[in-house]
């Protein structure tokens, strides 16, 4: 069986993940066929209804401007999901939908992987998207005693973030550049 699987935004044609995930897909000898697809922000559910009526639909990554819209969806969410409003990853199983975001955790554990401990360290997140309001809390379950700190043009321009800023005070501070 050959999974269809892709990732969704606006723009993406300048999206490596085709190229990364079928890379990876050749490495394990799994048949997938990744592809990027323009979805435009208000059409993401249409879509959405529309890819997973394949059977081997499996899921799909979100890009900007649709890790907002996403949330939308009727679908189950995980607990970082819950957290920081914004997800990147839509996953079927079981004829539901399940939503995640996987940039955190993903960063961590690579910077493990690599040697590179954030333990007793300060982290600057260049930024206060999605993917930046997922790092908090990764960094935050791997390494207690680490301090984020976001530094965007917007002063923590995302809702998510503000909230996160101030449910960990001590962990989290916004730095702003003018």
């Amino acid at each position: 069986m050959e999974y269809k699987l892709g990732v969704v935004g606006s723009p993406i044609e300048h999206s490596l993940s085709p190229e990364i995930h079928n890379i990876f897909a050749q490495e394990l000898n799994i048949k997938i066929s990744y592809e990027k697809y323009l979805v435009n922000a208000g059409e993401l559910s249409s879509f959405c209804n529309q890819f997973f009526d394949n059977p081997n639909a499996l899921g799909l990554n979100v890009t900007l401007p649709l890790k907002k819209e996403v949330l939308e969806l009727d679908a189950n969410k995980s607990s970082i999901v819950n957290k920081i409003h914004s997800a990147n990853t839509i996953k079927k199983s079981n004829e539901s939908l399940y939503l995640h975001s996987t940039d955190g955790q993903g960063l961590v554990n690579d910077l493990s992987k690599k040697g590179i401990l954030i333990k007793d360290k300060k982290v600057l997140i260049l930024g206060a998207g999605g993917s930046a309001a997922s790092i908090i809390p990764a960094s935050k379950v791997s390494t207690v005693r680490s301090r984020a700190t976001t530094a965007s043009k917007n002063d923590i321009s995302s809702p998510s973030l503000r909230v996160q800023a101030s449910a960990n005070q001590s962990f989290v501070r916004s730095v702003s550049e003018e």
